[in-house]
């Protein structure tokens, strides 16, 4: 159920929907979540159109067999977005990446800079902060002849 926070009357009927809830003899769930603003498009275009495509270049320049984009961002969810489960009875601990379209806009900027700061710290090159213009700016990036210093 979505609801404005701010109205009263609104808050009134959810505080008696829960308390007749309460009353049931079954279990019951309530999940109360608050709302986030989702990745922009400008987020995944510099994810997709700078980050990736820089990250794949460096770590080819380091010796990495990667051959796509979508292996560098599968690398980097691996490594950046990892949600574990376990079995109970086991003990068994499973992990496995998150999908980054679901991220909220502080989530998924929090991503990026962990990839940024990868690439800086393995690969030694700087990744650029978000502009819509970076495009426009610089025409091609080019960082096989870095000197890496």
């Amino acid at each position: 159920m979505k609801f404005p926070k701010r109205d009263p009357e609104i808050k009134k009927k959810i505080y008696a929907y829960i308390l007749k809830l309460l009353e049931q003899p079954s279990i019951i769930m309530i999940e109360i979540t608050g709302k986030r603003k989702k990745r922009t498009n400008h987020q995944n275009a510099w994810l997709w159109g700078c980050i990736y495509p820089m990250f794949l270049q460096a770590a080819i320049n380091e010796g990495w067999e990667y051959t796509s984009v979508e292996q560098a961002h599968e690398f980097c969810k691996n490594m950046f977005t990892k949600d574990s489960v376990v079995n109970r009875e086991t003990g068994e601990i499973v992990t496995f990446p998150r999908s980054t379209s679901a991220m909220t806009t502080l989530e998924f900027f929090t991503y990026c800079d962990l990839v940024r700061d990868y690439a800086l710290e393995y690969f030694y090159i700087e990744i650029p902060e978000p502009d819509p213009e970076w495009r426009t700016r610089n025409q091609h990036v080019n960082i096989d002849d870095s000197d890496n210093t």
